[in-house]
C-alpha cells in the first residue's frame, strides 16, 4: 500500500474495500508467512504459550492465514472479520478455521471468554480515536492471564490509496509509533509482556513492522479473602 491521505474526506470503510478485493487479496497474501521468518517465529512462540487445549481468536482475520498458522499447536481457531467476502475466502483457504462476522470495535464475544487472540494489521484500519475502544474490547474479552499478539504498521500519520489490486478501492491505514502503541495498550488495562520490531521485507509495503504481546492481568483478591 502506498500513498498519503489528503486532508479531509470520509474515512474509507475497510469492509467495503475488502469485500471488493477479497479473492485477489487472499490469493496474494494467504501464503505470505512462508517468506516472513520473523513473523513465523513470533507466532510459533505465541502458539507454544497458548497450549494445545486453547481456542485462539484471530481478530480481523482476513483470509485466515495468521490464525491458521497456529492451528497445529492449539485446540481451535476462530476468525472474526467485518468483511463477509473475506470470511468466504477464509473458509475456502482454511476450512479448519471457524468464521464469525464481527467488528473489532464491538466484538461478538462474552466478557473474559477468550483464551488468546492475534490481531495482525487490523487496528490500522480504525481511525486513531477509535483505537482505544478497540483495545478495550480486546481487554474485555480476554480471560484474566491470557494474551493477545498485535501487529501494526509503524510510522506517523495515515496512508491512503484510491486504487488497490487495479480496482477503484479506497483504503485508509493508521500508522503507529512504538511508544504510542505501548501507551494505548497500557491505557486499555493490558500489560505489555514483550515487544519487537522489524524492517520490511522485500515485496512488502515499505513500513516498519511493530509487534506487541499484551496480557490481561490476572484478578488479584485482597489478602485474607480466601479466594
Amino acid at each position: 500500500m502506498k500513498g498519503s491521505r489528503p486532508g479531509g474526506g470520509a474515512w474509507a470503510d475497510p469492509a467495503v474495500a475488502y469485500d471488493a478485493i477479497a479473492p485477489e487479496y487472499a490469493d496474494r497474501f494467504d501464503g505470505e508467512l512462508a517468506a516472513k521468518p520473523f513473523d513465523r517465529a513470533i507466532l510459533e512462540r505465541f502458539g507454544a504459550e497458548i497450549g494445545p487445549q486453547a481456542t485462539l481468536f484471530d481478530l480481523g482475520c482476513g483470509p485466515g492465514h495468521v490464525g491458521a498458522s497456529l492451528s497445529p499447536q492449539i485446540g481451535a481457531v476462530v476468525g472474526i472479520d467485518r468483511s463477509a467476502a473475506m470470511l468466504l475466502e477464509a473458509r475456502r483457504h482454511h476450512p479448519e478455521v471457524r468464521c464469525v462476522q464481527g467488528d473489532l470495535r464491538a466484538l461478538p464475544l462474552d466478557d473474559a471468554a477468550v483464551d488468546a487472540a492475534v490481531c495482525f494489521y487490523s487496528l490500522i484500519h480504525l481511525r486513531r480515536p477509535e483505537v482505544p475502544g478497540a483495545l478495550a474490547e480486546i481487554h474485555r474479552v480476554l480471560r484474566p492471564g491470557s494474551s493477545a499478539l498485535l501487529a501494526v504498521h509503524g510510522g506517523e500519520g495515515v496512508l491512503h490509496v484510491d486504487r488497490w489490486f487495479d480496482k477503484p478501492v479506497r483504503v485508509d491505514a493508521t500508522l503507529f509509533g512504538a511508544s504510542e502503541l505501548s501507551r494505548l495498550v497500557e491505557g486499555a488495562g493490558l500489560r505489555i509482556r514483550d515487544h519487537a520490531r522489524r524492517d520490511p521485507y522485500d515485496g512488502e509495503a515499505q513500513t516498519e513492522r511493530l509487534y506487541l504481546w499484551a496480557t490481561r492481568p490476572s484478578v488479584r483478591h485482597p489478602e485474607g479473602t480466601g479466594r
